[in-house]
């Protein structure tokens, strides 16, 4: 992202204050997946499928594996920090598992 925010500035396309939250900015891998990004060393090994990748993220999000089953599927090619955040459940929640 500072490559990215330093272009910009150059081209004097953002001010200096909209380069600095630019470059605060940090992608993760969930978010290559996600927006489909092109990344240099896409072609080595071990590469895995984008359409299998994007089946374990989504079985991630909806909770149906952990984090633990989600690195595993994935081959250990991902680390615990790449996967995407979940969303916090309300406190209220944990009736619909107990009751």
């Amino acid at each position: 992202m500072s490559t990215l925010a330093r272009r910009l500035s150059e081209l004097r396309v953002v001010a200096n204050g909209e380069a600095q939250q630019i470059r605060a900015a940090r992608t993760g891998a969930a978010d290559i997946v996600d927006f489909n990004l092109l990344i240099h060393q896409e072609l080595e090994p071990p590469e895995l499928p984008r359409p299998y990748v994007e089946a374990v993220l989504r079985l991630f999000r909806q909770e149906v594996v952990s984090a633990a089953r989600a690195l595993d599927l994935l081959l250990d090619t991902w680390d615990e920090a790449d996967l995407p955040e979940l969303p916090t459940l309300p406190e209220q929640a944990i009736w619909s598992f107990v009751s």
